[in-house]
Formats: structure tokens, C-alpha cells, sequence
């Protein structure tokens, strides 16, 4: 279970950043249409890492905040 949470972690945060840089990006050159595209994905992900913490939670007990935000 630990491994599959590091994974997860890993590969999600990276993508989380990937689409705030995006954002970002996109804001800067003025494209509010992609800037918001962008942070919808990085919104989807971020509730996804929720949805999963809670589920760790319940099946270990624990009370920890598994990414350590």
C-alpha cells in the first residue's frame, strides 16, 4: 500500500505542476481560456489526492495527512 501511494503521489504532483505551469503560462501570454483549462486539470487531480487520502484513511485507520501539504 505504501509503494502504491508514492506512486501515486509522485505521478499526480508531477502532473499538478505541469498544469500550474501551464496555467501560468497561458495567463501570461493572456490566454485566459487555456489558463482555465489548465487549472481545471490541476483542480481535478488535486480532488483525486483527496479521494484517495480518504480512502487510505479508512482502510488503514490512519489519521495522517499522507502528502505531508
Amino acid at each position: 500500500m505504501q509503494k502504491l501511494t508514492r506512486a501515486y503521489d509522485l505521478v499526480t504532483s508531477h502532473f499538478i505542476s505541469h498544469y500550474e505551469r501551464d496555467a501560468e503560462v497561458a495567463r501570461a501570454m493572456g490566454d485566459k481560456e487555456t489558463a482555465v483549462r489548465e487549472q481545471i486539470k490541476a483542480g481535478v487531480l488535486n480532488s483525486a489526492r483527496g479521494m484517495y487520502q480518504h480512502c487510505y484513511r479508512r482502510l488503514t485507520g490512519s489519521r495522517e495527512d499522507i502528502w505531508h501539504e
